[in-house]
Formats: C-alpha cells, sequence, structure tokens
C-alpha cells in the first residue's frame, strides 16, 4: 500500500477544516455594493433633472393653457365688439369706437379698418365723425390704408350727389334756380332745402359737407409734395369724388382716374397735374 505524501499546506487545510485552492473566487458581493454607493451619489442629481424636466414641461402647458385662454378672451371680445355694429346712424359710433379699440390688433386689425371705413360715413353725428376719422387717418402709411379713405370721400360725395337729386326734383322753396350746379348745392345746401318737410335733408346735406370737408383735409395732408409718407394718387380710383375746400398744389393727378371729379370751394390746385382728363374746377379763393 503506497503511503500518501502530505504537505504543510494541505495538512493545514485539513486540520482547520477547509480546502484551499490557488485561485479563489471574486468577491460578488462587494461589486454590488460599489454600483449600489454610485447609484446613491446620483440620485440627488437625478431627482434634480427630473424635477427641472417636469418644471418645463409644466410652464410649457401653463404658457400653452394661458395662450388659448387669451385666444379666447381675445375672439369672445372681438364678437362682442362686432355685435355692436349697426348701420343705424344714432347708433352707428359705439361699434366704430368699439372696433377701433382692435386698431392694432395682430388678427383683427385689417378687418377692424375695413369696418370702420365702411362705417364712418353712417355716423351722423359730425364730431364724432372727426374724432373717429382722426383715428382712422393717423394709422393710414401706405396705399391700403388710402384706398380707405378714398372711399369714404366718394360715399360722401354719392350722398351729397343723391341729395342734390332729390333738391332738383322737389324743386320747392328753392331759393337758387332748381337747374343749379352741384358745384352750387355742395356749398349752399340751406339754398335748396328750406321748408319744414326738408328740414331732414337740410340736415343730412350740412352733416354730409361738413364731412366731406374733413377727409378733403385729410387728403389735402397725405398727398402734399414732400410729405413724409410718400403717399400720392398714384393709379387710384378718384372717379365721383367731390373735394371740397383744401389745397392741392402740386399733387400729381395724371395717372389717377377722374371722371366727374369736382374740386370745389376754398380750394387751389396750383400746379396740380391733371394729365389727359381735366376735373371741373371751381376754387373760388386759396386756402
Amino acid at each position: 500500500m503506497r503511503d500518501e505524501v502530505s504537505t504543510p499546506e494541505r495538512a493545514q487545510d485539513t486540520a482547520g477544516g477547509t480546502v484551499a485552492t490557488d485561485n479563489p473566487k471574486p468577491d460578488i458581493g462587494t461589486g454590488r455594493d460599489r454600483f449600489i454607493q454610485r447609484i446613491g451619489a446620483l440620485t440627488p442629481l437625478l431627482t434634480v433633472l427630473i424635477a427641472a424636466v417636469g418644471a418645463v414641461v409644466t410652464i410649457c402647458f401653463q404658457t400653452v393653457q394661458a395662450k388659448m385662454t387669451s385666444d379666447e378672451k381675445e375672439d369672445a371680445e372681438w364678437r362682442a365688439a362686432l355685435d355692436k355694429v349697426s348701420a343705424d346712424e344714432n347708433s352707428a359710433e359705439i361699434g366704430v369706437f368699439e372696433v377701433q379699440t382692435f386698431a392694432q390688433n395682430p388678427k383683427y386689425k385689417n378687418e377692424a379698418r375695413s369696418i370702420e371705413a365702411a362705417m364712418l360715413p353712417i355716423l351722423a353725428d359730425k364730431y364724432e365723425f372727426d374724432a373717429a376719422f382722426d383715428l382712422l387717418l393717423a394709422r393710414t402709411n401706405d396705399s391700403t390704408g388710402q384706398n380707405d379713405i378714398i372711399v369714404i370721400a366718394r360715399t360722401e360725395s354719392n350722398h351729397l350727389r343723391d341729395l342734390y337729386e332729390i333738391a332738383r326734383k322737389q324743386r320747392k322753396g328753392a331759393a337758387r334756380s332748381p337747374t343749379a350746379s352741384l358745384e352750387d348745392f355742395v356749398l349752399h345746401p340751406e339754398a335748396y332745402f328750406t321748408e319744414d318737410d326738408q328740414q331732414d335733408n337740410l340736415r343730412r346735406a350740412l352733416v354730409d359737407t361738413w364731412k366731406l370737408d374733413t377727409v378733403t383735409n385729410g387728403l389735402s395732408k397725405m398727398w402734399k409734395p414732400g410729405n413724409t409718407n410718400d403717399l400720392s394718387p398714384g393709379e387710384a380710383d378718384l372717379a365721383g369724388i367731390i373735394f371740397l375746400n383744401r389745397g392741392f398744389d402740386g399733387v400729381d393727378f395724371s395717372h389717377a382716374t377722374m371722371d366727374d371729379v369736382y374740386f370745389v370751394g376754398s380750394c387751389s390746385t396750383a400746379n396740380a397735374n391733371f394729365g389727359a382728363t381735366k376735373p371741373a374746377v371751381d376754387c373760388h379763393s386759396s386756402n
């Protein structure tokens, strides 16, 4: 029987109850602990990042929600303003001034201006007309805005033409000849409507001549040569307009449509260029 040879290591291991090896196993618990420690160290940072992302999302949501609420409020206010727009001359000014509050609103300013231009000639009070027109004129800095002023001038001119035809047909109590000119009627409407049953027409004629004078003054200022706004008649359609009083010296009308145009009253057209179409000019003095 072969004797077993015991090495000191083996004897030691045997005595201690364990068997030693040359390559001990790694300590798994220690690696896991390190990973947990690292995660623990990052937890405060992750908490801050998550909180920051949540805050950003909340702010974005609140901003969108606020914008939606603001838009809804703005839309409601616009609808409320439109509800006050009326073709009744005695209440039209309420609607005009309501829509003028949207004059600087990016969403509604163009629509508001169009409504202004359409409603202004309806106003029965000449002072309210002047106040509203001045606000509209102050915001006129391009050809589109200029056209709104031209439309108002033509509307007021047409009102006076209609009243002139009524005066000619009635031929009642006219201090002047019923065949007198349109120019004479515009300058002296009180001579054509004198009887009690014509007082409403006289009132309308006097208010319309006032408003036409206001609009003519606005056009005169816009088109004054050397004006910094660079506006001019250009190729505008001015047909049928009665320019009442004011000066248009040196204004170039040569490319504009000038059919049936009148210059009446205390006006001046010195050195104005009318091109091929010559308007009726009855300026009795310079303004």
